[in-house]
């Protein structure tokens, strides 16, 4: 009896210091942290715009007349496909997509709403 008191008192003073010692907090794990919104939709109108940043383009016109304003225009534009979506609730949305995805009218797409971010995937 005398060997089995001083192990338990041995074991149970472990278990309390274990208990008593800091630990570190575990990471935020809830839906605080954001949301993700997933809607499908079809695509019902692809267009390709082309635009250019007129403060490069006036830039470029100054520096070196004529020539350098087509440089300028040339350097600073950009391309983006406009989709519009019509969701399964019939609601209309357009979105400009900067991405090599091929996109055509009447194909199904998901429109990703996460922390601000949005993505238009097939």
């Amino acid at each position: 009896m005398r060997i089995f008191l001083p192990a338990v008192s041995t074991l149970a003073a472990a278990l309390l210091a274990g208990c008593a010692s800091p630990s570190q907090p575990l990471p935020p794990t809830g839906s605080t942290q954001g949301s993700t919104l997933v809607q499908k939709g079809y695509v019902i109108d692809v267009r390709d715009i082309a635009f250019s940043d007129n403060r490069h383009s006036a830039v470029g016109a100054v520096a070196g007349g004529i020539a350098g304003q087509r440089i300028g225009n040339a350097s600073s534009a950009k391309s983006v496909t406009r989709l519009t979506v019509r969701f399964d609730d019939g609601d209309l949305s357009v979105y400009d997509v900067e991405s090599s995805e091929i996109f055509r009218v009447g194909e199904p797409v998901k429109v990703i709403t996460s922390n601000g971010n949005v993505t238009v995937a097939h």
